[in-house]
């Protein structure tokens, strides 16, 4: 391959498996790794990067500014385009916020903070935007403003032939009907265009509950954020409270998000979370909307070995009654040590239309996930997961791409239904017929 050419194409840096560099860029991936890593400095280095590809039927693999790990591993056939140098956020006096795809969710809602604007994002500092964006984005704000992607109002571009485009309601709008749910499918964004929104008063709650009265608490959650207004985002899980060590216990807890600007409807909407049944301590408090996404743990120091795996199931439920509970409960018993959560969704995010984004499944009460760990070098097939999950399935209207574990056709079609599926293959025809883009959950041209 013509790798000085390359070099002299892009103004950012070319590594290759001769170089130094190399095998510390790849830090989060498993496998061999692609057969160059590109970090682009600029737009046009990603127009170089992919037409290179192209002629040298390279795949493209993108890695934006956030964390990473071994799902979409990129293999030799592939160039790992990196674009965590695209990390801008400018604010505009409109509330229209133009942000790289390298830039991290932390350092976006920093940004927003002084203008007392949010945008709808994670749960956490550092996934960076272009990923969860592209993916959907279901966060603290998901009943007030909806996913990440439905404040989304345009993005520039790079298609598989290397041409630049901007997507949007009005130029290409297949093209950005598919970005909105459809990963990166269909090119590499470059830039994206926000609209943010005024945040109001910001709350933090935490309700710790009985571990041996779960099933009453979520049962009572549910109840309670049935009734809640659109400010109210919460979730319930059983987690960690960090990575494995002498202080290390699991956490029984409801976490909610108040936003907005009525302080009376908030003490409102809260008190049914802290009465809940099984409630054993409570706390509520003031924080800016940055303070509510999380900052990853470090490894314990002194930590040595390789990390422990995952296999992790996500759904989104329909409804969340009782048999859903029981189901979702008796998945949990089964298993050691894992992570349980159930996130709340309705409010803005099911107001909008199936039709109208690339995530269609909008008539989902609950997102529900559950990621259990294995040893060091343990297959996933050793997972008792992938027996026990089987009883959530009949309460399931399709997964949650930015949570799943798994990869393949069988994922890729319970994320989307069926009239959205080919839909979005259409647009892959019209915009990807080579499928260049295919180191993702891959949509393939009609």
């Amino acid at each position: 391959m013509d790798f000085i050419s390359l070099r002299s194409d892009i103004s950012g840096t070319v590594l290759t498996p001769d170089d130094d560099a190399f095998g510390a860029a790849l830090f989060g991936f498993a496998g061999d790794g692609p057969a160059v890593v590109v970090r682009a400095n600029s737009e046009a280095d990603v127009a170089a990067a992919v037409r290179f590809a192209a002629a040298e039927a390279l795949g493209v693999a993108v890695r934006s500014g956030g964390h990473t790990g071994p799902l979409f591993s990129p293999g030799p056939d592939r160039l790992l385009l990196e674009l965590g140098a695209l990390n801008s956020v400018t604010v505009g006096d409109d509330g229209i916020v133009e942000i790289g795809p390298g830039a991290v969710w932390g350092d976006v809602a920093s940004e927003l903070q002084a203008h007392g604007l949010a945008i709808s994002s994670g749960d956490t500092a550092s996934v960076g935007v272009g990923g969860l964006a592209l993916g959907g984005g279901v966060g603290w704000l998901v009943r007030r403003d909806g996913l990440a992607l439905d404040s989304l109002i345009g993005a520039r571009v790079v298609l598989a032939s290397g041409e630049i485009v901007t997507a949007s309601s009005d130029q290409h709008p297949e093209l950005f009907w598919a970005l909105r749910g459809g990963g990166g499918n269909f090119g590499v964004i470059t830039s994206f265009r926000f609209r943010a929104r005024p945040i109001g008063e910001v709350l933090s709650i935490t309700v710790d509950v009985d571990p041996e009265r779960l099933g009453e608490a979520l049962r009572g959650w549910r109840d309670a954020m049935r009734e809640a207004p659109d400010e109210l985002n919460a979730t319930l899980a059983v987690a960690p409270n960090g990575p494995p060590g002498p202080d290390f216990r699991l956490l029984h807890r409801i976490s909610a998000c108040w936003a907005g600007e009525d302080s009376e409807l908030a003490r409102a909407a809260i008190a049914p979370l802290l009465s809940i049944p099984g409630a054993i301590d409570s706390e509520v408090r003031s924080v800016d909307y940055r303070g509510l996404l999380v900052d990853l743990p470090e490894a314990p120091e002194g930590m040595a070995g390789p990390p422990p795996g995952i296999a992790g199931r996500t759904a989104m439920l329909a409804s969340l009654d009782d048999a859903a509970i029981d189901a979702l409960l008796d998945v949990r018993a089964q298993l050691g040590l894992s992570v349980f959560a159930v996130r709340y969704l309705g409010g803005a995010f099911g107001r909008v239309p199936a039709e109208a984004t690339a995530f269609a499944h909008r008539d989902a009460e609950v997102t529900a996930n559950i990621v259990e760990f294995l040893p060091p070098g343990a297959p996933a097939t050793a997972a008792a997961i992938t027996v026990a999950w089987t009883a959530v399935e009949p309460f399931s209207v399709g997964a949650y791409g930015n949570f799943t574990t798994e990869t393949g056709p069988r994922v890729v079609a319970t994320m989307y239904p069926p009239p959205t599926l080919e839909r979005l293959r259409d647009v892959k025809r019209s915009y990807d017929p080579g499928n260049l883009f295919a180191n993702n959950h891959n949509v393939t041209p009609a």
